[in-house]
């Protein structure tokens, strides 16, 4: 069953990206199109892919887009992005794609036909992990899924790099990989961002792509860093629009962190995909945009 949680703020407290400041606006809540689909793998499959995952090659080095990009960690990745085929992933990885798929509905009544442009394991250790970042850099209307593989930690979603809103986190959290800071040092000035980012239920957007957006923008603009969250499940599909700003937190207790980012769009015609044009996943606004639905293309 599909649902959206947010499990650290009210669901106004996140918004979508525009090229408005105005505070008064009234601004769409982001936080309504992260789903959470669950129960869907079947557990054979799941461990038939933690099992392939643990033991496939990994390279060390993967980077974010967006100010957080000297965070590194292990990671393999097929797709159009490097030229080669989601396919050509492990079976398990593509099987669990072909269960999303299927269950496509369950996003949305509206969802069409889609096609899916990158698989790609992502593996995380206390000492290295990801930070915010976002999928893609254009304003295309791609998705993600993150599968929870194995882990005890979930995901954060931001309206804003908290970077800006406390340079702190930055030092301290390369301070966290060099040793030299605890992770406890690091979550307590996390959670005072949090609450710094929680106090005023006032909005605003963001100017063009969010790692563009800063204190030079906008001096001291605290109510636009608002958090969202979505908790550990094993085996737990989180969905959401590429352009959003998330992350894996590091592992607690259960480490390495494994999940499985697929990246899928609405099926394209050859011409389409041969010039990465990225098509909606919601029918109307293929009908909007293209004057056809994904199911007839």
């Amino acid at each position: 069953m599909s649902e959206n949680l947010n499990q650290d703020t009210p669901a106004e407290n996140l918004t979508l990206t525009t090229p408005k400041t105005d505070k008064t606006e009234t601004f769409e809540d982001i936080s309504k199109d992260v789903y959470v689909l669950d129960n869907l793998v079947p557990d054979w499959l799941h461990k038939q892919a933690k099992e392939t995952t643990l033991n496939h090659p990994l390279k060390f080095g993967h980077r974010g887009l967006g100010p957080y990009q000297g965070y590194q960690f292990w990671s393999k990745q097929w797709g159009y992005a490097n030229n080669t085929d989601p396919k050509d992933a492990p079976w398990e990885l593509w099987a669990i794609w072909l269960v999303l798929n299927e269950n496509r509905k369950l996003i949305a009544p509206t969802v069409g036909n889609l096609q899916l442009n990158q698989i790609q394991i992502n593996l995380t250790t206390k000492k290295h992990s990801g930070g915010l970042h976002v999928d893609i850099q254009e304003d295309a209307p791609a998705y993600t899924m993150v599968y929870f593989l194995q882990g005890d930690t979930g995901m954060e979603f931001w309206s804003n790099n908290p970077e800006h809103l406390n340079p702190k986190l930055a030092k301290l959290s390369h301070g966290v990989t060099k040793g030299t800071v605890t992770e406890a040092e690091y979550d307590a000035e996390l959670q005072r961002t949090k609450e710094m980012a929680n106090k005023d239920g006032g909005l605003r957007t963001k100017d063009l792509t969010w790692y563009e957006d800063d204190f030079k923008n906008h001096p001291g603009e605290m109510s636009s860093y608002k958090c969202h969250s979505v908790p550990w499940k094993e085996g737990r599909m989180v969905i959401f629009p590429s352009k959003y700003i998330h992350q894996g937190l590091p592992p607690k207790e259960v480490s390495p962190r494994v999940t499985i980012g697929y990246i899928f769009s609405g099926e394209a015609t050859p011409f389409a995909k041969e010039r990465r044009i990225i098509h909606s996943i919601f029918n109307q606004d293929n009908i909007d945009n293209w004057g056809v639905t994904n199911e007839q293309k």
